[in-house]
């Protein structure tokens, strides 16, 4: 028989007095009570419930990369990696390839919970119509764990230093397309970045195949991305992070955790009026793309010039998981610098290099901090704003807590790596700034004098959408911001499974707004701060699809 998520008793609690047990049990004699959901000695009483679908928790949102919104369209989501196997959703129902409503995820793992010494992991793949796919690789340390955040690029309105064009393909037969096809896309040159030049050329005759192998002969449209790998708005939007895990390396090895450096970076896709994407061709394309001049070559130590050598990464967007291709050697191109390779199938590929001296994942106690107080933390890679890592965390009562740090490449010479400690509002309170790979175990933080904010002490409760009567609390993310201003830039906090949280180092007199995504709904709630501390109730509903509200 399946299992309710009002099974899960040690998470799922209900607050009813003594009282209320010993009359409930003499209304219905000797008569066993098999579900709570049915129970009603009572018109008017309101049922309160705990409840979390398992011990260990995430939320996360896929968002636009160019205006850091949520995405309103379903969202297919592939959950893989080592602990993909135990996610659930929301209503405890086991998840790993499913259709999201919209751009956010509720999402646990069943088991034990990890920890720093013991951190589980999962990938997640997202796609939706009219972005490119991307993925992150999201490590589970706790209990309740940082928010995630995926960015996907929009095909019509690409973030800066990003260029995309969408061109139909001529013809194709069972002996290929009819004549030959050149595709060129120019990411727009930004602030600090030239331009970037991609050109894909197919030959005539070059036969488009399904993942079958058989012939496509559909109309068949492309889609081709070019980055600006000198531009952070235009990395948020790809598959690479600071750590990523690669299926084969240059050197043959398999499963190896690394960081890639790119010089260059492109996406490719092509998809018939079905959705179907070829998944290969008969014969090789060739793909010519122009690559950042501030590249520092990790072997040469000097920026890159023509001749060197770079190494081709290609993404496989079922997995989550990136590969080595092929070499490629750096050629002038386009009054600049390029690489010119053929392939025989299309997905996002780096070119660059595997980055050298990488330090493996550890943990670091920090001292010094305020007790008993809710903080997050932030790493920050060496190579790209994008390198960045967020972690939620509690201060213990002798002013100390631990801070994860998930390994990356030492920096090169003249970068570093840095850890930052911030309020639970995203105010900056303490930063650390040099080689963490090389660092002990102990960081000390001092604290700076405190500013003028204040605290907003908040209780988030769901009712049932349906009308039945409960009161439900349970772990939640909550966004929070000043009001009138982008979502995409506002911190969250965490709220336990008693409903409680708390928004913190907000500015007095101001307007905010609170917001939560849960399946195709967001709930927002309006407040404003004073001149000290004061409270708050968040409320939202909960859909019929969890067991006790349906």
């Amino acid at each position: 028989m399946k299992k309710s998520p009002l099974t899960y008793l040690s998470q799922a609690r209900f607050t009813f007095s003594a009282g209320f047990w010993v009359l409930l049990t003499l209304m219905m004699g000797c008569k066993a009570i098999t579900d709570m959901t049915k129970v009603e000695p009572f018109a008017n009483l309101t049922y309160k419930l705990k409840y979390q679908p398992a011990k260990t928790l995430v939320q996360g949102v896929i968002v636009d990369a160019k205006t850091g919104v949520p995405l309103s369209v379903p969202v297919k989501i592939l959950i893989t990696g080592k602990d993909a196997g135990r996610v659930v959703n929301f209503e405890g129902k086991a998840m790993r390839d499913f259709t999201a409503d919209r751009g956010n995820l509720y999402l646990g793992l069943m088991g034990a919970v990890p920890s720093v010494v013991a951190p589980a992991e999962i990938k997640i793949v997202a796609d939706a119509a009219g972005y490119i796919p991307s993925s992150l690789t999201v490590p589970l340390i706790q209990a309740l764990n940082t928010p995630f955040t995926i960015r996907l690029v929009k095909e019509s309105d690409p973030p800066a230093g990003v260029g995309v064009k969408t061109e139909a393909m001529p013809a194709s037969t069972a002996s290929g397309l009819t004549a030959p096809k050149q595709i060129t896309v120019s990411a727009p040159a930004t602030a600090n970045a030239a331009p970037v030049q991609t050109t894909i050329s197919f030959a005539q005759n070059t036969q488009l195949r399904d993942e079958k192998g058989n012939p496509v002969v559909t109309p068949v449209t492309a889609r081709i991305s070019s980055y600006s790998t000198q531009t952070p708005s235009a990395l948020t939007g790809t598959a690479l992070s600071a750590n990523i895990v690669l299926a084969k390396d240059a050197e043959g090895k398999t499963n190896v955790k690394a960081s890639l450096q790119p010089a260059g970076y492109l996406s490719v896709e092509l998809i018939d009026p079905q959705g179907n994407k070829v998944a290969s061709f008969s014969n090789p394309v060739t793909v010519s793309t122009t690559i950042s001049p501030e590249f520092v070559h990790p072997i040469t130590k000097q920026k890159v010039k023509a001749g060197d050598d770079l190494q081709v990464y290609v993404y496989d967007e079922n997995t989550g998981v990136w590969s080595f291709e092929q070499m490629t050697k750096v050629e002038p191109q386009g009054g600049g610098l390029g690489v010119k390779f053929t392939v025989t199938h299309f997905s996002d590929r780096a070119i660059g290099w595997q980055a050298l001296n990488r330090c493996d994942a550890t943990y670091f106690t920090v001292t010094g901090l305020p007790a008993g107080q809710a903080f997050y933390y932030v790493y920050k890679g060496n190579f790209s704003d994008t390198d960045e890592y967020r972690y939620d965390g509690s201060i213990g009562a002798d002013g100390s807590a631990s801070i994860y740090f998930p390994g990356a490449s030492k920096a090169p010479s003249g970068r570093s790596m840095s850890a930052e400690v911030f309020t639970a509002s995203g105010f900056k309170a303490f930063e650390y700034k040099d080689e963490l790979c090389a660092i002990s175990a102990q960081l000390k933080l001092t604290p700076p004098a405190p500013g003028n904010t204040v605290t907003v002490e908040a209780e988030a409760k769901a009712t049932c959408a349906n009308g039945k009567k409960f009161e439900v609390t349970s772990p939640a993310t909550i966004y929070f911001g000043k009001a009138n201003t982008s979502p995409g830039t506002w911190p969250s906090t965490q709220f336990g499974s008693d409903g409680k949280g708390s928004f913190v180092g907000l500015e007095p007199n101001t307007d905010y707004e609170a917001r939560l995504y849960y399946g195709a709904d967001t709930f927002s709630q309006p407040f404003k701060t004073g001149t000290a501390n004061s409270k708050l109730t968040f409320q939202y509903q909960i859909k019929g699809d969890v067991s006790f509200c349906n």
